[in-house]
Formats: C-alpha cells, structure tokens, sequence
C-alpha cells in the first residue's frame, strides 16, 4: 500500500475554503483551505502548490447516513470510531502469530472497543502467550450474505474458516484442531494476495489481540499515544480552549483490565504520563517505545466529539462506522452507509499544504498528512 504525506483527492472533491465550498481542482499556489490544528482550534492552511498526476488503480468512495460523499486513494487516513451494533456481521482476516491466517466471522465483536485496538485477555493456566492481527474485511447486514462472501473468499483464496463468534461455529472445529490445520497449511501467500487486493496491509492491522501468560501479563505495558487532548472546558468550535500530546504509559499485571470502551484501574496507582508541545515529540516517543518486545504502542486523536477517534486509512473503513463531518456551524458523529473500493482512470490532485492538520473535504474531516499513523508499532513478543 502506498503512503502519502499529502492529502489526494479527485480534482471533483468539495473543499472548505475561506470563501465556502471549492472543488480542489479550482486551487492554485495560494490559496487557502479550511481545516483543523487541534480540537476546537479552527486553522486556515494555506496552499503551498498543487500537483495533478494521472492514477489508474482503484479508489474508495465513502457515502454516510446524511449524503456526505468523498472519494480518495486507498492509503488516505480518515479519523474512525466503530458503533457498538450487533446488526452487523463482520468477516475478518486473522493472523495467528506462529501459526497462520484464517478467515473468521464475528456478530458485533469489537464493534463495542473504543479504548484501545489492543485486546487483552488471560490465558488459560500454563498456556503461552498468543497474538493475533485481526483485518474487518467486508460488513454484512445478514447473516446469509455475510456466509456468502465468507465461503466465497475462503474458495477463492484457500484460506480455512474459524468464527470469531463462537456461536457462528458451523463445522465443530476446536482450537487445538485450528492450530494442527494452520500448521499443515501454509496460508501466509494466499493471505497476502487476499491483503493485496483489498488494500489492506499486512503490517497494520485493524485490531491486535493478544492472549497473555500470567508472566506475560504482569510484564506488559499498554502505551497510550493521545493526540491533541483538550485542556479546560470546551464551549464549541471556536473555543480557545488549549491542548496537549499525551503519553499515557499504563502497565497491565493485576492492577488493570479492559472493560469495553473503558481502562478499570483496581489497585492503587496512577499511570505514567508524558505531556509533549508538538505532535512530533509524540510520534518520536511512540517509535521509540515501539522497540521494546513487552510495549503496545497506539496512536489516537481526540476532536470535538465525546471520544477518541482511530487512525485508520480509507480502504479500513466498513459500513456503519463513524466518521467526524462538519456542517458548516460544528462537528457531528455520521456513521458510514457505504464504502466502495471502484477502478479509476482519470487524474488526482495532490494538495501541498502549510501547516499540517486536519482538512474538510466533502464535509468530512480527514487527516492532512499520512505518513506517521500509517507506520505500524512492532508487535509483542
């Protein structure tokens, strides 16, 4: 998947500009876009310059409940919550570290997960530690199509099915008969061709989760990588409220759990925060925490709504996630009812910016560089 520093649009896109809606294909060297450097800071970026290129390869058109529409390249970052729904049945694509991939289906799980993309759970006395890489590969609305699709990519890339769900189960398939199929089967190039064709890549998943050792589990530490925190009260948009980058180092052992869209502390003791002036700072500490073999980086980004959002590109998105939009007054939470990965020739714009941030194209907020969010931390040992 290729990275862009550059926000890219098609030249038809709507901008925000001080002057109102523009199509990105009408600015020149000069011009000034609207966008965001914090949570409730208003930013104008002016535009450096303006590349045209010719892209033939597919894009993603995005299209949420209320009609906002924006069509971008694949590798794109938007900023993404999930809504916590059973109405949608999920086919993933599941690394098993050691072992393999195999395709899984799951009825609402991690629909619910807002604190971390990290998952965390004991494993069964005197077992190993075990990780996992979890891809959402398609969305569903019933659980007939979602099998379709399921047994459709299962035939065509010869991967093994296993629910995630253990009430989806169908063949009666235990783990310890999963882990004797993975390790008859080498599934790692067919899944990559899977990955490949569905833009994903393999080194950023959209999920890690990890089923950790006692011993394990008293070394772990969860590292909290928090964007633009507001600081004081935030009265709307145009508040003058500050903000922060903060790091907040949280150790798992007996004293943490992960309880859905929540970290329950229960035992004394606070984590431990790092505060930093430039988003930068934070990126260079995650990188560097990134090399220790028992530390869960993880980068997220708070905006004028009521929690965190993921940085995810646009060909991680799936329907009825939610994407921040902006309606000219202030920020709404607009889930997603269609995400379509279409064949394009034609030109893109390629927009310079000074200043970084955020950007508002077709009344969605988007992310205005790509490259740091877009590196994937080093997974556990």
């Amino acid at each position: 998947m290729v990275e862009n520093a550059d926000p890219v649009f098609v030249p038809e896109t709507q901008v925000l500009t001080p002057k109102g809606p523009a199509k990105a294909g009408s600015l020149m060297g000069g011009a000034s876009i609207f966008g965001f450097a914090g949570p409730a800071r208003p930013a104008i970026l002016p535009v450096v310059r303006t590349r045209v290129r010719s892209h033939r390869a597919p894009v993603v058109r995005v299209l949420t409940e209320q009609g906002y529409k924006l069509t971008v390249t694949p590798d794109h970052l938007f900023f993404v919550q999930l809504k916590a729904a059973r109405v949608f049945y999920d086919l993933f694509l599941v690394h098993r570290e050691g072992l393999g991939f195999v395709l899984s289906m799951g009825n609402g799980q991690l629909r619910d997960l807002t604190e971390s993309t990290i998952l965390y759970e004991r494993q069964r006395e005197g077992a190993p530690s075990v990780s996992e890489k979890l891809w959402l590969l398609s969305t569903h609305r019933s659980l007939p199509q979602a099998t379709y699709v399921e047994q459709l990519l299962s035939i065509r890339y010869g991967l093994p099915v296993y629910a995630l769900d253990p009430r989806l189960r169908r063949q009666g398939l235990s783990d310890e008969l999963l882990v004797r199929l993975l390790k008859e089967v080498d599934t790692s190039a067919r899944a990559a061709r899977l990955l490949r064709d569905a833009h994903l890549s393999e080194s950023l998943p959209h999920f890690r989760r990890k089923l950790l050792s006692a011993q394990d589990q008293a070394r772990m530490h969860y590292l909290d990588g928090l964007f633009y925190e507001p600081l004081g009260p935030q009265k709307g948009l145009m508040s003058s409220a500050g903000f922060r980058h903060v790091l907040r180092i949280i150790p798992l052992g007996d004293g943490v759990r992960f309880d859905r869209d929540r970290i329950r502390y229960l035992g004394p003791g606070e984590p431990r925060t790092e505060v930093f002036d430039k988003p930068d700072q934070l990126d260079q500490r995650l990188a560097a925490h990134a090399r220790d073999a028992f530390a869960d980086p993880h980068r997220r980004i708070t905006l004028p709504l009521r929690k965190p959002f993921f940085i995810w590109p646009a060909s991680y998105l799936r329907e009825g996630m939610i994407l921040p939009t902006f309606d000219g007054a202030r920020f709404h939470e607009e889930a997603i009812k269609q995400v379509t990965l279409v064949d394009y020739a034609g030109d893109v714009l390629e927009l310079d910016l000074n200043g970084g941030g955020q950007v508002l194209a077709g009344g969605i907020l988007v992310s205005a560089v790509g490259e740091p969010a877009m590196t994937a931390p080093a997974p556990a040992a």
